[in-house]
């Protein structure tokens, strides 16, 4: 009887050790190399980072890519050559944080 509570014990030890063991989800990162000197850290497509400013959502800025508003920021990265990217101007919001950046390939 007493070792049919240690199995007993053992195995529920075993499966909530099971259930609470989070999976670690992947993030990719994109470099981004400008002709300037700096680099802008992409990651997972959710978030961005410039040099000098904290790293901000993109799905709070506004992103123009060669003169055209992009619709959709968090696949704009995932879905183009970044290696083509000349300049990135950043443009402040009210508060200092960016508003929107426009990438320019030209």
């Amino acid at each position: 009887m007493n070792l049919k509570k240690i199995y007993l014990a053992l195995f529920l030890l075993i499966g909530l050790q099971s259930f609470s063991q989070e999976k670690t989800k992947e993030l990719k990162f994109y470099k981004i190399e400008l002709n300037n000197g700096d680099v802008v850290i992409v990651d997972s497509n959710t978030h961005i980072k410039f040099p000098g400013y904290p790293r901000l959502a993109l799905n709070t800025m506004k992103i123009v890519y060669d003169g055209t508003q992009i619709e959709d920021n968090t696949t704009f990265f995932k879905n183009t050559n970044t290696q083509l990217f000349k300049e990135i101007e950043i443009i402040p919001g009210p508060r200092g944080t960016i508003q929107r950046i426009k990438i320019k390939t030209k």
